[in-house]
Order: structure tokens, then C-alpha cells, then sequence
């Protein structure tokens, strides 16, 4: 079965690249598949759910270009690594992701997307974000709850860094003045410093 689901899966990566994503979702996509964006199959169980979500991004995106990085095959399971530069409802997303596969009978029965490689720092993403004041999950956007989580973290481990440096800086002050200078004289000109 590997060389066939292999075969198959090649002919699905082969549509991505000429545009035909519909075409090979209706071909090699079982009818009971489930997808998953971010661990979520939220309005992505069964053919139907997928397909509308498969048309939505057909039809709001633009694909510049795409490159296959990896593939691999074993039983029934296979997966591959690809990079998509693409403009999606008018902002340009460059990202590389996973795509997971498990099949049954010749068709994609579960598909994981694992992306990574998203640039949070990107000023266009930055004003899309701002300007709409919400964060879609499709297509390379960042999640909420996940940004939040390291924004605490990044200010809570911020505080302890300050802290930690204060707290040395101070030690070393007072083990100059005991050790090196306990006359308490330790600006240079003699005189004793308070």
C-alpha cells in the first residue's frame, strides 16, 4: 500500500504546485476525512466541512509559489514538508509547513498541518493585525491564547532577569566596600564616598 498512498500523494502535492487543489481534495480525499489546523478539527470533519474550507482558500488565495522539501512514506501513513509564499484576502503569508497524512483504501482519511517559520515581526502582519483587531487561525496567523502565554512569561521572566541583576549589582557593591575599600573611600580622590 506505501507505493500506492506515496504515488497518491505525490499527485496531491503535484495539484497543489499547478493550482488544482480542488481537483486532487475530490479525488484522493475519503468522504468521512478529518483535517487539522493547530491540533483543531473544528468544522473540519467530513468531506463536505473540508471542502468548503478547501474552496474558501482556493478562492480568497493567490499562490506565488510552492517548493516540496520533503516527503516521506510508510504503510499507511505518509507526510511532507513544503514552503508557500501565497497572498491570502490581500496579505502576503510565506510559510513552510508539515502535512501529515493517514489513508484508507487509497485516500486521505486524516490530514495534520504543522506550521512553523511564521515571522510575528513582519510589519504588514503586525498592521493586518492591528488593524483588524482579530487573529484568524487559518493559513499562518498567530494564536491568541499562545501569544498572551508568552507575552506574561516574556514580562514575569523580564522582572526576574531585572531582579537577579539588581540583586548581583548590589552584592558586588557591598563586597567592594567591605572587602576592597573598607575605609569606604572608592571613588579615587580620597574622599569617602556615602
Amino acid at each position: 500500500m506505501t507505493n500506492t498512498n506515496k504515488q497518491n500523494l505525490e499527485e496531491i502535492i503535484k495539484g497543489i504546485e499547478e493550482n488544482r487543489i480542488l481537483d486532487v481534495f475530490e479525488k484522493y480525499y475519503h468522504d468521512d476525512c478529518v483535517m487539522f489546523e493547530k491540533g483543531d478539527s473544528t468544522n473540519r470533519v467530513g468531506k463536505d466541512a473540508n471542502r468548503k474550507a478547501e474552496e474558501s482558500f482556493v478562492q480568497n488565495a493567490q499562490i506565488h509559489s510552492v517548493k516540496l522539501n520533503k516527503i516521506m512514506a510508510d504503510g499507511n501513513n505518509t507526510a511532507y514538508e513544503m514552503y508557500m509564499d501565497f497572498t491570502y484576502g490581500g496579505h502576503n503569508v510565506k510559510k513552510t509547513q508539515w502535512a501529515i497524512q493517514e489513508w484508507r483504501d487509497g485516500k486521505v482519511i486524516k490530514e495534520e498541518f504543522c506550521k512553523y517559520n511564521i515571522n510575528p515581526l513582519n510589519k504588514e502582519f503586525i498592521q493586518y493585525i492591528n488593524s483588524t483587531n482579530t487573529i484568524k487561525f487559518r493559513y499562518g496567523e498567530l494564536d491568541p491564547k499562545q501569544d498572551e502565554r508568552f507575552t506574561k512569561h516574556f514580562i514575569i521572566a523580564s522582572i526576574g532577569v531585572a531582579l537577579f541583576f539588581g540583586v548581583i549589582f548590589s552584592v558586588i557593591l557591598i563586597l567592594l566596600k567591605k572587602f576592597v575599600y573598607p575605609d569606604g573611600k572608592m571613588d579615587g580622590t580620597g574622599s569617602t564616598v556615602v
